[in-house]
């Protein structure tokens, strides 16, 4: 499988993560006085924001309902302290979008596991057309 599909796993073991550490918060209050567990999904949220840039660009725009450039964004402005960091922000992206955000990852998952056993299974066979598929090729055989 390609190395799209290990960027991949590990930005749903970062959304696994960020959720876990979550759910040992009651409120937004509580996040904020547990400096050690905030830090942690800070760096989870960089860390997924670093995957999402290095995932290939074409197949980023082949998912466009994943919020690629708004989590790069995030990580861009966190990892390069543009601003101090506003954990009221970041306890609002975790609230809001992370597990809708898993959901899409484990879904684009699943898509690569069958595109890859189909591929497994009919290997002189295209899953299908891309721009470098001309008709003019003639098929192996």
């Amino acid at each position: 499988m390609s190395n799209s599909f290990g960027f991949l796993e590990h930005m749903i073991e970062d959304c696994e993560d960020i959720l876990f550490i979550k759910k040992q918060f009651a409120s937004y209050e509580e996040f904020e006085k547990n400096r050690p567990l905030h830090k942690s999904i800070v760096y989870s949220m960089l860390d997924l924001g670093e995957l999402m840039k290095s995932f290939d660009k074409d197949e980023r725009l082949k998912y466009p309902q994943i919020p690629w450039k708004h989590i790069i964004g995030f990580r861009d402005r966190a990892a390069h302290g543009y601003k101090l960091l506003n954990l009221k922000i970041v306890w609002d992206l975790v609230e809001l979008y992370i597990e809708v955000l898993l959901q899409e990852l484990r879904q684009l998952q699943q898509i690569k596991i069958n595109k890859a056993n189909v591929e497994e299974d009919n290997p002189s066979q295209d899953t299908q057309l891309t721009p470098s598929t001309s008709f003019t090729t003639k098929p192996e055989k």
